[in-house]
């Protein structure tokens, strides 16, 4: 009876010791670029712990990602060509993590990590909101600026070319002749400048 005893407690040791030192095996990497930051698909073979992932800024430009207990291939484990906001991809394999280096042309403010199912972690990394609101405010300048119609300089052009037009036309004109074609292109070119600003003003 002790002899099954004993034999079953070393069975369940071996079975406890090979699940919880087993180390979980990243598969691939994914990088996309959003406005507002960066998006990270890391698909693993099991689950980690989120207490097992840590993340942080240098001020050399890079935003690392450790996953501990983790292993991979450091080489061919990015699957995709990388977006232009980033400027370098790197991967380290060390005795107890993996690491994922992202050499990026804007810091990392804040950053969450949750999964979409065992598999699948994602990384959302957001950009300092001092960037965000200069990105916010670009955006303001030009819509405004769209919002005004056609380029000032493009329609102070076409209307003095127009203008002149008829006012050449105008003296070319004589009493008998109808009106004389440089007038009628000159109507034509302020009268199609007047119609897509407004058309330019509603889009």
């Amino acid at each position: 009876m002790n002899f099954l005893h004993c034999k079953y407690s070393i069975i369940i040791f071996f079975i406890i010791t090979f699940t919880y030192s087993k180390d979980i095996h990243i598969d691939e990497v994914y990088v996309d670029a959003k406005e507002n930051g960066i998006l990270l698909e890391i698909k693993l073979d099991s689950t980690i712990k989120k207490d097992d992932i840590s993340a942080w800024q240098s001020r050399s430009g890079w935003f690392y990602i450790t996953l501990f207990n983790v292993k991979g291939d450091t080489i061919n484990i990015l699957k995709d060509s990388l977006p232009k906001d980033i400027i370098q991809f790197q991967a380290i394999q060390g005795d107890e993590s993996f690491q994922i280096g992202l050499r990026l042309k804007k810091d990392i403010e804040h950053y969450d990590f949750s999964f979409v199912n065992k598999n699948l972690l994602i990384g959302s990394l957001y950009y300092s909101s001092q960037y965000l609101s200069k990105v916010e405010s670009i955006k303001n300048i030009n819509k405004d600026e769209i919002s005004d119609g056609m380029p000032r300089g493009i329609k102070k052009w076409l209307l003095l070319t127009g203008s002149g037009l008829v006012l050449t036309g105008s003296i070319r004109q004589n009493q008998k002749e109808e009106i004389h074609i440089q007038s009628k292109i000159g109507l034509a070119i302020i009268t199609s400048t007047l119609i897509i600003d407004i058309i330019w003003r509603l889009l």
